[in-house]
C-alpha cells in the first residue's frame, strides 16, 4: 500500500479529546527527548494545555465510560487481528486508571514555578527573563535536572494516557475502508442504519496539492478538498476529482 497523508475527524465528545490528548502527549515527549532550553520551554507549554485540557474535563470518567461503550459492542466488532489481546491490554490499562487517586493535576496547582509560569504564559509576551527571573534560572539548569522535573510533572498525564491510547488503538483497529473520489472536490456519504463511526480518516496521497475538510453529524458525512494557491488568501475548493480512502473507526 502506498503511502498515505491521514487526515482525522473525531464524531463525538470523548473522541475528541482523546485524540487532542493523545497529541499533546506525544508533542511533549518528543520535546522532552531535546537538550536545549528552547525544547524544554516548549515542553512546558505543552505541559501547560494539557492542565488545561483535564482541569476542564474529567479525563478518568471518559475512560470509563468509553470502556463501557467498547465492551458492550465486542459482540458487534469487524473481524480485527488480535481482538482478544487488544480486549485484554485495555482492560489492564483501565483498571489502573481506576487505581489513580484524588484529581489529574493535584500535583500542579499549588506549585509555585508552575502557577507563576502558567499565569504568565497567558499574556503576551508575559515569558521573559526580567518579569520572571526564576523561570531563567530553570532553563539555565542541567539539562538532566529538567529533564528529571519535566518528567515528574507529566507521569499522572501519562498514566491516563496509556489507558487513551489503548482505547483509540481498538477504535482505530475495528475499522472498514473503501475507495472513494470526490469529483470536483465534493464527496457525500450517508451513513447505513444509523452506523455513525467514532472516527473518520481520510487517506489521500501526499502529492495531492489539497487537504479535506471534513463536516458530519449523525446521519452523514460531507468532504470538500480544498487547494491552496498560497498560504496568504483563503483556499478555494478544488475542481479537480480526488481520489481518497475513507475509513470508519469505531464499534
Amino acid at each position: 500500500m502506498n503511502p498515505t497523508l491521514c487526515y482525522e475527524q473525531p464524531f463525538s465528545r470523548s473522541m475528541r479529546v482523546f485524540v487532542r490528548f493523545e497529541q499533546l502527549v506525544a508533542q511533549f515527549n518528543t520535546l522532552l527527548d531535546g537538550d536545549s532550553a528552547l525544547a524544554h520551554q516548549t515542553a512546558l507549554l505543552t505541559l501547560f494545555d494539557l492542565f488545561q485540557l483535564v482541569s476542564h474535563l474529567d479525563l478518568k470518567a471518559e475512560v470509563f465510560r468509553e470502556a463501557d461503550h467498547l465492551r458492550q459492542s465486542w459482540d458487534h466488532a469487524p473481524p480485527v487481528e488480535n481482538l482478544p489481546a487488544l480486549r485484554a491490554a485495555l482492560e489492564a490499562e483501565v483498571a489502573r486508571v481506576g487505581e489513580l487517586r484524588g484529581q489529574l493535576n493535584a500535583h500542579l496547582k499549588n506549585h509555585a514555578f508552575f502557577t507563576a509560569v502558567r499565569q504568565r504564559a497567558t499574556m503576551p509576551g508575559g515569558i521573559n527573563s526580567f518579569d520572571l527571573p526564576v523561570y531563567h534560572y530553570w532553563l539555565h539548569r542541567p539539562v538532566d535536572q529538567r529533564r528529571a522535573e519535566l518528567t515528574e510533572w507529566i507521569t499522572p498525564y501519562r498514566q491516563l494516557y496509556r489507558a487513551v491510547a489503548q482505547i483509540l488503538t481498538v477504535v482505530r483497529a475495528c475499522c472498514r475502508s473503501e475507495e472513494c473520489t470526490a469529483e470536483q472536490g465534493y464527496f457525500a456519504k450517508a451513513f447505513q442504519n444509523g452506523g455513525t463511526p467514532q472516527l473518520l480518516q481520510v487517506h489521500v496521497s501526499p502529492d495531492l496539492p489539497c487537504y479535506p475538510e471534513v463536516s458530519a453529524g449523525k446521519q452523514r458525512c460531507i468532504i470538500r478538498f480544498f487547494e491552496p494557491i498560497t498560504l496568504k488568501e483563503r483556499p478555494g475548493q478544488t475542481k479537480r476529482d480526488v481520489p481518497f480512502r475513507l475509513v470508519y473507526c469505531g464499534l
